[in-house]
């Protein structure tokens, strides 16, 4: 928690740093640079609190909750602009394969994680895209779409997919036990 607390270096900060004092101009700028967005992104991975879920499948038998893709985008979002981190699409396309079945088309995606110091790191992603009866290709891209930039985000911000009470390590699975 002391790291999400401490401020970021600033150039100023060069000659006070015992690792750092042979570095000058450019080379020490670049250092920094690269510093600040790692501070940054550890900052925001502190901040990022447990998304509780606030939605439920409810269908035939199946009943359970989980967290909407709209709550971790919110959460991931405020937690990155509050460490001044950006998320910049760069590029979306569709590939599709000659093949048949549901698997042949796919969402790649390029964006930009970029810090207000100016570094920057290219961020790829692969998604399946599903059309189905009633969900055609634009549909399912729209989809595709959202829970690919949902479950970026999770990773990035390494946000617990469950609660801890409901993990699996946390459970006690003996016979009898409550």
């Amino acid at each position: 928690v002391e790291l999400a607390n401490r401020r970021l270096y600033s150039p100023r900060d060069y000659d006070r740093l015992e690792y750092l004092p042979q570095l000058r101009g450019r080379q020490a700028s670049e250092v920094y640079r690269q510093m600040a967005h790692g501070d940054a992104l550890v900052g925001a991975i502190l901040a990022c609190k447990p998304v509780p879920h606030d939605a439920r499948v409810a269908y035939g038998t199946t009943n359970y909750g989980y967290t909407s893709s709209e709550a971790i985008i919110e959460e991931a979002r405020a937690a990155l602009a509050g460490a001044g981190l950006a998320l910049i699409p760069l590029s979306q396309t569709v590939n599709g394969h000659e093949r048949e079945g549901p698997d042949r088309y796919e969402l790649v995606q390029q964006r930009l994680l970029m810090h207000v110091s100016g570094e920057a790191v290219l961020c790829s992603s692969v998604w399946p895209i599903i059309p189905e009866k009633g969900r055609p290709l634009d549909k399912a891209t729209a989809a595709a779409d959202t829970l690919s930039l949902s479950y970026f985000l999770r990773d990035l911000l390494q946000m617990p997919r469950v609660p801890p009470g409901d993990d699996v390590s946390a459970r006690d699975d003996r016979r009898g036990a409550r």
